[in-house]
């Protein structure tokens, strides 16, 4: 008898000892999960003296002024410096004021207050709240020079041009000025006998400034991983950049890496589908492959509860999380964890045709696919452990969160699904079976397999245990009993 059939001889001789032990080991490991506290994300800057001081800077020492940068474009190529456009930035600028000064920009997680700064420009003198464009200094030279003696709204396009040639001839509004775009174009141009620098651009660039002590303080950074104040800036972006496409709909507005997190969070909230669907698509194909109702729940209900394993598991021993540890992990162990499940169940299945007893078929089965599974295992988590050497925190969570996703897929797929099969089956003769009303029982395991998975990964970890927990009972307990009252003379393996 060999190492992996006297480990099954051990499933055989304590069956209940071991489901009282697994039934045990995942109520801990969800309570786990449920109850400690969560680490937060694992950082994707690499592990370098550079970075580390530079975040340990931005501990210690808040920046004054928080920037959003946008770029403003024109739909067809048209000229961004003409009046036209001009007048729509200087109004969107002023609406951004208002919205501020109403307190309509505070994300909804931080105190209502307004977070534009105020500061007095070096270059033009003018006093700024916030946003300080090229349409608002031509404003205000039009309002204070006696030649114009108007505002944006009534001066005509050449005197706007007239202005512009004026302020972009030196350096006087030099950072305004590289703002503009690389594509703009100047030439010589006579206006009322004067030449003049004609320049036309097809977008520019504005700088909306926050007071970053309203905000939240801190330093301001552009990665994945950020904590609550990163958060809460970017929902202060958004918002911004809200207002700014609201006015200013002739124009294309882009935002510049303004919400790296959260739209990191909704394109991982875009993916749920999918790995909902990853999971019913690999439980539909253990179907095709193994043509057995009890291994399609089993499986299904096993890849739930790999996730309370990985999740539980993953908290005690400290692992954060992240993008890539919440989504790429679970996936893989979808993966393993049907690769490991198929193999030992169909290994169970080619002895079907032996005369022997369930026990010694699930003894002789695992004797016989127990290696190749430890192999695949061992190689699988050494593949994922190499990882543990990079120097990225996040990386090295995502490694060690996949070895733990590799353990707990042989453990629960690899030795007690095929275990458990075993078990039914010695109850089960498949004996006057309705197949199409157990095909949708087993479509509708595989459904709530899937998205008790994404439930519990991106909603609520209790209303997805409870679903896990549905699926045991309706699909898995209900029919056990089912069958076993319609067999009464069965005798028990």
């Amino acid at each position: 008898m060999n190492f992996y059939e006297k480990i099954s001889k051990f499933f055989v001789e304590n069956p209940i000892k071991l489901f009282t032990l697994f039934i045990l080991i995942t109520i801990g490991l969800a309570l786990s999960y449920s109850f400690i506290p969560y680490r937060g994300d694992a950082s994707t800057s690499p592990k370098d003296p550079i970075i580390d001081l530079d975040i340990e800077i931005s501990k210690k020492f808040s920046d004054e002024v928080h920037f959003t940068l946008f770029l403003l474009e024109t739909p067809n190529g048209e000229d961004i410096l003409s009046k036209k456009y001009l007048y729509e930035i200087l109004k969107a600028s002023q609406e951004l004021r208002n919205k501020d000064l109403n307190k309509e920009l505070s994300p909804e997680t931080i105190e209502a207050k307004s977070h534009l700064f105020r500061y007095v420009d070096s270059e033009t003198g003018i006093e700024v709240e916030g946003i300080l464009t090229l349409a608002d200094v031509v404003d205000n030279i039009l309002r204070l020079n006696p030649k114009y003696n108007k505002n944006l709204e009534s001066a005509s396009n050449q005197e706007v041009k007239e202005i512009i040639s004026e302020l972009l001839k030196g350096d006087q509004i030099k950072d305004i000025k590289r703002n503009i775009s690389i594509n703009s174009n100047v030439e010589k141009k006579k206006i009322n006998g004067n030449e003049i620098d004609w320049w036309t651009s097809p977008a520019m660039l504005i700088v909306i400034l926050g007071d970053n002590e309203s905000l939240g303080g801190g330093s301001q950074r552009v990665a994945l991983g950020g904590d609550k104040n990163t958060l809460d800036k970017e929902n202060y972006n958004i918002k911004v950049l809200d207002v700014l496409k609201k006015e200013l709909i002739a124009l294309n507005v882009w935002g510049i890496a303004i919400d790296v997190n959260l739209e990191g969070e909704r394109q991982g909230y875009s993916s749920a589908l999918f790995i909902t669907l990853t999971v019913i698509a690999a439980v539909a194909v253990v179907g095709f492959s193994l043509r057995s109702y009890w291994a399609v729940v089993l499986i299904g209900i096993g890849l739930s509860t790999l996730m309370i394993w990985l999740k539980g598991i993953s908290i005690l021993l400290g692992l954060k999380g992240g993008l890539i540890a919440d989504f790429i992990v679970p996936i893989a162990m979808i993966s393993f964890g049907v690769d490991f499940g198929v193999h030992a169940i169909r290994r169970y299945q080619e002895e079907r045709k032996s005369k022997l007893s369930y026990n010694k078929k699930f003894i002789v089965a695992f004797g016989g696919v127990g290696s190749a599974l430890t192999l695949a295992f061992i190689s699988d988590s050494i593949a994922f452990l190499s990882n543990i050497t990079a120097g990225i925190e996040s990386v090295v969570h995502f490694g060690l969160a996949a070895g733990v996703a590799t353990f707990a897929a042989y453990i629960v797929l690899g030795i007690y699904a095929p275990f458990i099969l075993s078990k039914i089956e010695s109850v089960d003769k498949k004996n006057n079976k309705n197949k199409i009303i157990w095909s949708l029982q087993a479509v509708g395991s595989a459904s709530l397999a899937g998205g008790s998975v994404i439930v519990f990964l991106l909603l609520s970890s209790v209303l997805g245990m409870i679903m896990i927990l549905s699926n045991l009972i309706i699909f898995l307990l209900l029919p056990i009993l089912i069958v076993k009252k319609s067999k009464p003379s069965l005798i028990k393996d």
